[in-house]
């Protein structure tokens, strides 16, 4: 995750202190995402085709599955080593989409708008460039997290929402049970327990994406 974090700096040096947002898509492939910007950006299988040069990784696109990685090419860096799920292409890693949005829009954004985002986007559907200059409390904020791998639970994959409700898609008790390891906007990790997250404004759980107050909030107690 630090190796991680260096590639972001990087980035960010490269584009005026601004962080990845958008479509990660190839212009060819532009009709794979949304026009005003890509609404599963936070997923380690989108957001590493904005900064995989960054990290060294020469990886290649699946072409039937643009956000694929040819089968083989997927670099062991995206990969946290007891990671128990490979559903995401073997990236272990989310993106808080509160560094690509406004930051009155986390504060609108229920799971399904990241969950199934092609169907329900709503206000995720657009995105824009914020700047490291606009994170108010960086040693407090998760610029990158470990997705379905929570540490000190069963071992199961585990996302940041719980095990969730199947009916309403809403998180379930459990979202505050385990623990991450989180890189955070000033460049530090931490493996940070699911408790001392601090909870989204709708459908309540310990999640990085729907921080309140975006970038001006924090997500550690």
């Amino acid at each position: 995750m630090k190796q991680l974090g260096l590639g972001f700096a990087q980035y960010a040096q490269d584009y005026d202190g601004g962080y990845p947002n958008g479509c990660s898509a190839d212009p060819a492939l532009a009709t794979q995402c949304s026009p005003t910007g890509d609404p599963y950006l936070w997923t380690g299988q989108h957001f590493r085709w904005l900064v995989l040069s960054y990290l060294g990784i020469s990886q290649r696109r699946d072409p039937l599955s643009p956000w694929k990685a040819v089968q083989g090419s997927t670099p062991s860096i995206l990969v946290c080593p007891s990671d128990p799920s490979t559903s995401y292409d073997n990236t272990s890693y989310g993106y808080s989409a509160c560094f690509y949005h406004a930051d009155d829009v986390p504060n609108l954004m229920v799971i399904d708008n990241l969950r199934v985002a092609k169907m329900n986007a709503g206000p995720g559907s657009a995105c824009l460039t914020r700047y490291e200059s606009e994170v108010t409390f960086p040693s407090h904020k998760v610029l990158v997290g470990e997705w379905l791998n929570a540490h000190a639970h069963n071992g199961a994959a585990f996302g940041y929402w719980g095990s969730t409700y199947p009916s309403t898609g809403h998180p379930t008790p459990d979202c505050f049970d385990g623990a991450r390891n989180d890189l955070f906007a000033d460049g530090h990790c931490k493996l940070v327990q699911a408790s001392q997250t601090m909870p989204a404004l709708l459908d309540p759980a310990p999640d990085i994406n729907r921080t309140q107050g975006g970038l001006s909030g924090l997500d550690v107690r």
